[in-house]
């Protein structure tokens, strides 16, 4: 319980730089104070005392304002930043490591049963008076026209169908969102044989059509529609009041970091359609908060005898692990290694390694200064780099059927990648790289993570991945060019 606590702590204190320690956190933070509240409340619920469970999350509303229904999903590490005015509601969904800011609301509009509020993925982030307020399946009816009329939303997502599959579904709901008021841009990214006479339907409406988010049963393709959701998102916040101009300035070109970096790996793995590039990779930036890893990358079961467990990965997928990072998140790293690894590792005793690891974490600006805070620094990023790739890849078992030894695969498999691409103060400072992105790599040891078995490795010690992200934009083969050049090896 209190290594949850604590990493809970940590959480928001990665996240935002006004936390000044922990305690601060523990005793003034209103939305860690609501989490908690509903972690109780949440505990009552599953085990059928509501009444009980209940008056917990009403009271933790008037003291915070901010109410959590006690039969909310929610993962670890969630952080609530300000709070204020946050809903969620019963069958709201989250995942690990999501940010909620003031105003936001996870709710439903009717009063109809079971699944009826939004489900956010991991590490998701909402803004600040942002409404995910209701999904719809199948046909709509007058109802759910009358809801979608009220919401108002930013943008409505329309699929529905496989190529070549049924479209009775998707025009029907063409047809109502047709008729239904509001300024509201829709995005069309269903069965391809339907969606210009979507179109023509929606006439005199925004419509962005981008290609199906599942063209064929259990195979997802979800990344043009996230980049479509993003140009769209980033438009009509220009839109708004003040940002014209700024826009106007930098040339249009605006992009989140994360989207960034994953444009450049993509660039720098397919290439150009006259320069190649390095084929499948996978990145991992180790940071004082969090490290991130990407990979692009198929990811498929290569052998016959395995089958997949679950609908395949995105080709292009990232991952941020909140509670990994070198200084700000450095008990996670020790939460998932394990003090005794980590002092064999830097060749100490354990409690030489605790006493530099409490000395790290009180303060996160200091840097090693001597040969003994080097290895124990560069131990932490072995396992930062370790934890947080195993955990990006997918994992293999063994099953047995009629016809003898099979595997199940999990996630991605990333055994085939040859190209690895590091960064991060940890791994840019150090003579050390090389060993230190080989823990990326797979070990014996854990016979079923599906991580890269060998890779060259190229360091970005220049920082300059998400600046070749935001260049790709328009001039791809400098981009590639640049980061052949700057990439170096380790």
């Amino acid at each position: 319980m209190f290594s949850k606590l604590k990493a809970e702590l940590d959480a928001v204190m990665a996240r935002d730089p006004a936390a000044r320690s922990r305690a601060e956190v523990y005793f003034l933070y209103s939305g860690f104070k609501a989490v908690r509240s509903y972690r109780k409340a949440n505990w009552f619920f599953r085990h059928n005392m509501k009444f009980i469970a209940r008056y917990i999350s009403q009271r933790a509303r008037r003291k915070t304002g901010i109410e959590i229904h006690p039969g909310a999903t929610i993962g670890k590490n969630l952080f609530i930043d300000h709070g204020m005015g946050v809903v969620i509601g019963e069958t709201t969904v989250i995942g690990d490591n999501c940010t909620l800011y003031q105003g936001v609301t996870l709710g439903g509009t009717g009063k109809d049963q079971g699944k009826r509020h939004p489900t956010l993925g991991n590490d998701v982030l909402v803004g600040a008076g942002a409404k995910v307020l209701k999904t719809y399946a199948f046909q709509l009816n007058e109802d759910d026209a009358d809801e979608i009329k009220a919401i108002n939303p930013d943008i409505f997502l329309l699929v529905g169908g496989t190529d070549g599959g049924n479209t009775d579904c998707i025009l029907h709901n063409a047809h109502v969102l047709a008729d239904i008021g509001g300024d509201f841009p829709v995005i069309l990214a269903g069965n391809r044989n339907a969606v210009r006479q979507c179109e023509r339907i929606l006439d005199g409406r925004e419509v962005h059509i981008c290609e199906n988010v599942m063209p064929k049963f259990g195979t997802l393709n979800i990344e043009p529609t996230q980049k479509e959701i993003r140009e769209v998102f980033l438009k009509r916040i220009v839109q708004a009041k003040g940002l014209t101009k700024a826009s106007e300035l930098i040339s249009g070109i605006m992009m989140p970091t994360p989207s960034a970096v994953m444009a450049a790996m993509k660039l720098l793995a397919e290439g150009t359609d006259n320069s190649r590039g390095l084929g499948e990779l996978v990145a991992v930036d180790v940071g004082g908060a969090t490290t991130d890893v990407y990979s692009v990358a198929n990811g498929m079961p290569t052998d016959p005898r395995t089958m997949l467990k679950g609908l395949p990965e995105p080709y292009i997928k990232r991952t941020v692990e909140g509670d990994i990072g070198m200084r700000y998140s450095i008990r996670g790293i020790v939460d998932a290694a394990g003090i005794k690894t980590i002092a064999e590792l830097a060749g100490m005793s354990e409690a030489r390694a605790e006493e530099i690891i409490s000395m790290f974490a009180a303060n996160t600006d200091l840097l090693p200064t001597d040969d003994e805070t080097e290895r124990l620094d560069e131990a932490l990023a072995c396992m930062a780099v370790r934890t947080a790739v195993t955990r990006h890849a997918g994992r293999i078992e063994e099953a047995y059927s009629m016809m003898g030894t099979t595997y199940v695969q999990t996630g991605k498999d990333l055994r085939k990648v040859q190209k690895l691409v590091v960064t991060g103060g940890s791994l840019i400072h150090t003579t050390n790289t090389a060993k230190i992105a080989s823990f990326a790599l797979y070990d014996q040891k854990e016979p079923t993570s599906l991580r890269p078995l060998r890779a060259d490795v190229l360091v970005d010690r220049k920082y300059i991945i998400a600046a070749m992200g935001l260049l790709s934009e328009k001039y791809p083969e400098q981009a590639l060019s640049i980061m052949k050049q700057e990439l170096c090896r380790a």
